[in-house]
């Protein structure tokens, strides 16, 4: 049984996510996965990408300064307001795009919000493209002080967690890494997988 998301608060009180940011940038070890996820896109020509949860673009502007088409999806007006191009305020677990539309997806730092994620993974299972690849992040959840009351019914604390999780939703060739990025959250969880060709 799905737990409570960790409540949002981007419309109410956008400051306090931009605080978060400010120490991000001022205090991280190195720059965080945003522009190293857009570069991977580019250079593997994964066009068009869906920046899922992109809140004020910390993908989006790196990923379209790199000539990718990108569109911006978020729950909150007030971070899509920060934005200009293509914009789509909505719900991850009810994407309103046509199936096979995309050949990437970045959802970083997103899926913790949601109330149960295995609604979105499947939602952009059918978004992508056969052969897409879908990019998560998310602080690591054995370390984050954000973490621990989210579990969405599994331990979601290990690789193998991650992993199961999105194979179970459709997606193969899964890799799980942890990268040492930030101060707060010393390291990052970052998986990558792959829509099969033949769906």
């Amino acid at each position: 049984m799905p737990n409570a998301p960790l409540p949002d608060d981007y419309d109410n009180d956008p400051e306090l996510f931009r605080a978060n940011m400010r120490a991000v940038r001022q205090f991280a070890k190195k720059n965080d996965v945003h522009a190293g996820v857009a570069g991977r896109c580019a250079a593997l020509k994964l066009d068009p990408v869906l920046d899922l949860g992109c809140g004020e673009g910390r993908f989006t502007r790196p990923a379209v300064a790199l000539g990718l088409d990108v569109v911006a999806f978020d729950f909150s007006a007030t971070m899509l307001s920060a934005l200009s191009g293509r914009r789509v305020q909505g719900d991850a677990a009810r994407l309103p795009f046509g199936d096979h539309t995309f050949g990437a997806i970045a959802a970083l730092y997103m899926l913790y919000h949601l109330a149960d994620p295995r609604l979105a993974l499947a939602e952009c299972r059918r978004v992508l493209r056969p052969g897409g690849r879908l990019v998560f992040s998310d602080p690591d959840p054995r370390r984050s002080p954000e973490q621990p009351a989210v579990s969405w019914g599994v331990r979601w604390c290990d690789e193998a967690d991650h992993r199961r999780m999105f194979e179970e939703a459709g997606f193969t060739d899964v890799t799980v890494r942890y990268e040492a990025l930030r101060l707060v959250y010393e390291n990052v969880l970052i998986l990558s997988c792959r829509k099969p060709a033949a769906s």
